[in-house]
């Protein structure tokens, strides 16, 4: 690479180390997909992406750990040669995780001299005469030659070397529905890959209610003209494959950890034909599990109003049925 080359030539995945004015020595990229299967059993692939890049800056040591460190990395390891630089792990709300992410690694070397100020100065001073010494036209062939080696062995005492190496390792679902779909929904259309944080609370919540439990998080993984399949997280980890979005009255909403099914019940949604009922004739029939046992429960709507959604990071308005 040229001593002038630009952020450009650096990969997009190790922008957030690159360093201005740097000289790109190397980088390299590479990804492999392996059968896996996730905590729960269920069966996919592994997909390893990794990058690797090597900087040359004509920074002292310090400032560029200083400047990593803004970046997020923090020192894990200093010696008298190199500082090593790694990413924190991040603790987020549980609907900020990415339950599909196995591992993201981040490390940084960087290898260089630290010198003190004023002896970096006296050697930047030196390196700049050796430098207007080695392009006069008046200087002898062979002071030349000793200045350019002067200058190229000071040189190389000011110059940082970063080493930066990513690892990704992510767990990728095999699903498999009849008649897929990309999309399914008319109002807040959902996509394979799409989030739904997902809360309930009693009207009147009965000694022992956990009124302050943390909302689950339903991660969908495939789609299918009358099916879901989904992921959840929050509190419980567990997966569900919805095999009848289109006339199942069952809405059992106990989640419970580490459950692996497949199932006729709707939710976190109702079925669609049960929809349609309250739509059309205000009430219809519901099966949810009272005390665990399938019940049907008669359902009447009340009334009508919209609620506010958080969708893809924007506030919408939709309309909602009020029913008891």
């Amino acid at each position: 690479m040229n001593e002038d080359a630009s952020q450009g030539e650096w990969p997009s995945q190790l922008s957030t180390y690159w360093i201005e004015s740097a000289q790109i020595l190397a980088c390299d990229a590479s990804d492999e997909a392996r059968p896996g299967r996730d905590s729960l059993g269920n069966p996919g692939r592994v997909l390893v992406v990794k990058h690797s890049g090597r900087l040359c800056v004509n920074w002292p040591r310090g400032r560029v750990v200083e400047r990593l460190s803004q970046r997020g990395l923090q020192p894990v390891r200093d010696t008298a040669e190199e500082t090593t630089l790694s990413q924190p792990r991040t603790v987020g709300s549980s609907h900020d995780a990415d339950p599909f992410l196995i591992e993201k690694l981040v490390e940084v070397t960087v290898r260089g001299r630290e010198l003190p100020a004023r002896h970096r100065e006296v050697i930047e001073a030196k390196v700049a005469a050796l430098r207007r010494e080695s392009l006069d036209s008046s200087t002898s062939a062979s002071r030349r030659e000793t200045a350019e080696t002067m200058l190229r062995d000071l040189g190389e005492g000011l110059k940082c070397v970063l080493d930066v190496r990513t690892i990704e390792r992510r767990f990728q679902p095999s699903v498999s529905v009849k008649d897929p779909v990309e999309l399914i929904g008319r109002i807040v259309p959902m996509a394979v890959g799409s989030r739904i944080v997902y809360s309930v609370a009693a009207v009147k919540p009965e000694p022992g209610d956990d009124v302050d439990a943390q909302p689950m998080v339903f991660h969908l993984v495939g789609l299918g003209e009358r099916e879901a399949v989904m992921l959840y997280t929050g509190g419980v980890h567990g997966h569900r494959h919805l095999r009848d979005l289109e006339g199942s009255p069952v809405h059992h909403a106990w989640f419970a950890n580490r459950e692996r099914v497949k199932t006729e019940a709707t939710a976190p949604w109702i079925g669609r034909a049960l929809y349609r009922d309250i739509e059309a004739t205000g009430r219809g029939e519901i099966v949810i599990e009272k005390r665990r046992d399938p019940q049907p429960i008669a359902v009447e709507r009340v009334g009508a109003g919209t609620r506010r959604l958080s969708v893809d990071g924007r506030d919408m308005e939709v309309p909602v049925l009020h029913c008891t």
